[in-house]
């Protein structure tokens, strides 16, 4: 099984343009090969993170769910997908008891050791304090409208983790 590192950036997006990014990253690629059965996947920062009213992300979440996919590479899948997640899906999760936080991520490149199948290309990184909020009509809610089902019908790929954050 293929491990899997990834790095994500919260610059300006014109910073992921500059020699300092593209040269780190011909650097890990480089030492990519020391490492067999290895994917490095470097992503962008999506929008500003999304908090749940009058609260701040702080040291008291407890869980971090990703929430990885892959539209039909079609620009309306694309278009579709990401007006859905920022004015319909984001908002309907934030009711969800428990949640907090989410941000956004799209892939912009990968090195490999493995041929594996590419990782998806949009990633969601969602903070809870606990995931009692999963079987609440909330998310039952928050997963279950028109728009989300006809989005759903235009992913090829989805991957769905869910972290418990160490004490320290």
């Amino acid at each position: 099984m293929a491990s899997w590192i990834s790095f994500f950036l919260f610059h300006k997006p014109e910073d992921l343009l500059s020699e300092s990014v593209s040269s780190a990253l011909s650097k890990l690629a480089i030492q990519l090969d020391e490492l067999p059965d290895t994917n490095v996947c470097l992503y962008k920062a999506l929008g500003p993170t999304s908090l749940k009213d009058a609260e701040r992300l702080s040291t008291n979440s407890s869980f971090v769910v990703s929430v990885a996919i892959s539209p039909q590479p079609t620009l309306e899948a694309e278009v579709d997908l990401n007006a859905w997640y920022e004015e319909e899906h984001i908002s309907l999760l934030s009711q969800v008891p428990g949640w907090q936080a989410c941000r956004r991520f799209s892939l912009i490149d990968i090195k490999s050791t493995v041929n594996s199948a590419p990782p998806p290309r949009y990633l969601a990184l969602h903070a809870y304090k606990h995931l009692d909020g999963f079987t609440t009509p909330q998310f039952k809610a928050a997963a279950n409208t028109p728009w989300r089902t006809r989005v759903m019908k235009s992913i090829v790929a989805r991957e769905r983790h869910v972290y418990r954050l160490a004490d320290e």
